[in-house]
């Protein structure tokens, strides 16, 4: 399946991402979440494939480059994007 309700129980972190399932936990025990619903991942990376080697070429690097420069840890300690580690 490509699309979930939000409080579906197979809103797992494989299925919809640590977000998406973090809400359908909060949504599946009765607490207020905004209406919505779940893209799946699978469903997700499909729709993105096409587009990778574009990505790629558009910005002459490759993607894990660009996370990598991107994920740089700034002079604070900090890595300046929530899915970086630091």
């Amino acid at each position: 399946m490509r699309v979930l309700p939000l409080d579906d129980t197979a809103a797992a972190l494989e299925t919809v991402g640590g977000k998406g399932a973090s809400l359908a936990r909060l949504a599946r025990a009765g607490l207020p979440v905004p209406d919505g619903f779940h893209i799946t991942t699978d469903a997700y990376r499909e729709f993105v494939a096409p587009f990778r080697d574009r990505t790629a070429t558009a910005s002459g690097s490759t993607a894990s480059e660009e996370r990598s420069r991107l994920c740089q840890v700034g002079d604070d300690g900090h890595a300046p994007r929530s899915g970086c580690r630091a």
